[in-house]
């Protein structure tokens, strides 16, 4: 009888604990509230898709604004002739590629999400030269963004480039092949929720 009872109890306990355990799984992996980050502006440069299938997704996380940065000099759409193309320019080490998209005005955003590709271990050209004419003003900032390859240093260059910005520990440059993977959202969702 005593052995009944034990199990009985070791069994309730299990159960309680278990729930618990779901409990805080389904907790964390609730969606945010758009709140959470106040007023959220995006900008972000991609050429391939990738960088802006991530801000897409941030956006439907986030419920914030867009701004997609466009080069004034036309990139190739080819992926060879784009790394071809990419390749050729960053031999000068004092290579820039200017956006044509007009500074944004940051007096309405609590946070800039902040973000583009990595170009041979380094922040693209584009979203350098945007990081160059923006004046943060103090505005949170959170950098992210993609690579195919190596990243290197391209978090910490991208991060002294941010001018007067509080940049927010936790931004990720995650690698492209996350976003092919069953759930991006929900990957992009628990990094958001870390931040």
């Amino acid at each position: 009888m005593k052995r009944f009872l034990l199990t009985i109890l070791f069994l309730a306990l299990g159960c309680l604990m278990g729930s618990d355990a779901l409990l805080a799984q389904t907790a964390q992996s609730q969606p945010l509230s758009p709140d959470s980050f106040g007023k959220v502006l995006i900008v972000y440069f991609s050429q391939t898709g990738n960088t802006e299938k991530l801000a897409n997704i941030i956006k439907s996380q986030v419920n914030g604004d867009v701004l997609r940065l466009e080069t004034a000099k036309e990139l190739p759409a080819q992926p060879q002739e784009l790394i071809d193309t990419i390749r050729a320019i960053l031999q000068n080490p004092n290579a820039k590629l200017e956006v044509k998209t007009a500074v944004p005005d940051l007096q309405a955003y609590d946070v800039i999400f902040f973000g583009g590709p990595v170009w041979a271990g380094r922040p693209s050209l584009p979203l350098m030269d945007m990081a160059e004419k923006i004046d943060f003003q103090g505005k949170k900032v959170i950098i992210f963004g993609t690579y195919g390859r190596d990243p290197r240093q391209a978090y910490s260059v991208l991060e002294k480039a941010l001018k007067n910005a509080k940049v927010i520990e936790g931004g990720k440059i995650f690698d492209k092949n996350i976003l092919q993977a069953e759930e991006p959202g929900q990957i992009v969702g628990q990094w958001l929720a870390g931040l």
